[in-house]
């Protein structure tokens, strides 16, 4: 009776190389499907963070941002003999030397912080924290064709 369930067991198991082969190609190409997907979002979020950690986009857009708006403030306002050039109201080469250095320069290169107190070496300037403009100023003169 014993041997009769061994055959019985041994005639089921019999499972034929070519059908082990095949049964052990597909499980290959489980695995493979099953790590195509977490090791490309892996390798997305280590681009993410390398970003982020690269580039801090946040802090140049807000710097960038209160650069502008320091710079670029509206010229719409009353001008006085008082008031300093504004970026709008520039209308000669002369006011753009005004701007530069009554607007421009004091507004970029600080040395002191808003209670008056000396800043060190390595925090003057607006734009300390990269130690560079965030893009070129460029200045071209153009001159009017007489006619």
């Amino acid at each position: 009776m014993a041997s009769d369930k061994l055959q019985a067991v041994d005639v089921q198991l019999k499972v034929s190389v070519q059908a082990a082969h095949d049964s052990l190609c597909h499980d290959r190409k489980v695995l493979e499907a099953v790590w195509s997907i977490p090791v490309p979002v892996l390798y997305f979020c280590a681009f993410v963070a390398m970003l982020f950690a690269h580039i801090p986009a946040t802090n140049m857009y807000e710097q960038a941002y209160a650069v502008s708006s320091t710079l670029a403030t509206s010229g719409s306002d009353t001008v006085t003999t008082d008031s300093t050039m504004k970026f709008y109201n520039i209308g000669q080469i002369s006011d753009v030397f005004e701007w530069l250095t009554d607007a421009f320069v004091p507004a970029v290169f600080i040395t002191e912080d808003y209670n008056g107190n000396a800043l060190a070496k390595d925090r003057w300037g607006r734009v300390a924290a990269f130690n560079k403009v965030l893009g070129a100023v460029n200045f071209q003169v153009t001159q009017k064709a007489m006619h």
